[in-house]
């Protein structure tokens, strides 16, 4: 008994038996197509070789299986072309990690590395390539993600674990940068600058300011973004060279802050014994402040 272990192109022997299956019946263009294919099938067989399979070869093959030995066998193998079987994985839950080796363009480019914390405890590092890397989500009726010339050194990212189940080999893919935070540091007419936070390697260097447009300021802070205020952004590569720039900018909220510093919503949210105590006299239906002791009997 045969089964066939692979679906697709169909097998060199399997097609020698289909030839062979060939009714007289056929017409004109089916007798010249077996014609072809039998005369085809004479050369391998007057040559008396076959395509060798080597250690690492994607090949197709059928499962054969011999109740009586009870043998179960390899059998009509056919190497097939590099990446045609897919051996790979995708590990369902997200990692974060820091990009401490940025991925080189074209195609002799080395590939980036991306330093994380496995779920062991151990520290690794995990390489990824330019195509890896992905645009972050929109913001909800904001501008979309703009990462397409890729991720930097010391950004945060998230990224999904891919593995080759036939080599053990591991890298990063899906890889999407995560917002980067700050301290609005001065506002111009049209553009600011935000001062990096000092843990964020990624986010425009320590002590060094990132310049940012206010056309890039997020739907519903346009407008309100002032000196002081904490924001959250994404890094943008500047065009012809020119430095990378903020956008997607937002205001961010923390605890810390005073609740004089936040909308109402948020200061209600985070402070809720920060609102403004009320106080009314109850009155009766006549428009008194109640009714007397015993009225009413």
């Amino acid at each position: 008994e045969e089964e066939a272990a692979r679906g697709g192109a169909v097998g060199h022997d399997e097609e020698e038996e289909h030839e062979e299956g060939h009714s007289d019946d056929d017409g004109g263009d089916g007798d010249a197509a077996h014609d072809a294919a039998h005369a085809a099938s004479g050369r391998r067989k007057k040559s008396g070789k076959k395509a060798a399979a080597h250690v690492g070869d994607e090949v197709e093959f059928y499962v054969h299986s011999d109740p009586v030995a009870r043998v179960v066998k390899a059998v009509k193998l056919r190497v097939l072309p590099p990446g045609t079987v897919v051996l790979q994985t995708v590990a369902a839950e997200k990692q974060r990690g820091v990009v401490d080796r940025e991925a080189g363009s074209g195609k002799g480019g080395a590939a980036g590395l991306i330093r994380h914390v496995d779920p062991d405890g151990a520290t690794a590092l995990l390489p990824f390539t330019p195509a890896d890397v992905e645009a972050p989500p929109a913001a909800a009726g904001g501008k979309a993600g703009a990462a397409a010339a890729g991720v930097a050194k010391g950004d945060a990212v998230e990224f999904s674990v891919m593995a080759d189940r036939a080599t053990g080999e591991r890298w990063a893919a899906r890889v999407v940068a995560l917002p980067h935070e700050g301290v609005v540091d001065s506002v111009k007419d049209t553009y600011g600058y935000i001062r990096p936070d000092r843990t964020d390697e990624g986010g425009g260097g320590a002590g060094k300011l990132v310049v940012f447009y206010l056309t890039e300021v997020e739907r519903g802070d346009q407008g309100k973004i002032d000196k002081g205020d904490t924001v959250q952004y994404w890094m943008q590569a500047g065009s012809r060279g020119k430095e990378p720039t903020a956008t997607r900018v937002k205001r961010v909220f923390r605890m810390k802050e005073s609740p004089g510093q936040m909308p109402d919503a948020l200061r209600r949210a985070h402070h809720p014994h920060s609102a403004k105590a009320m106080s009314r006299t109850a009155a009766g239906p006549d428009g008194t402040r109640g009714f007397r002791p015993g009225r009413g009997r």
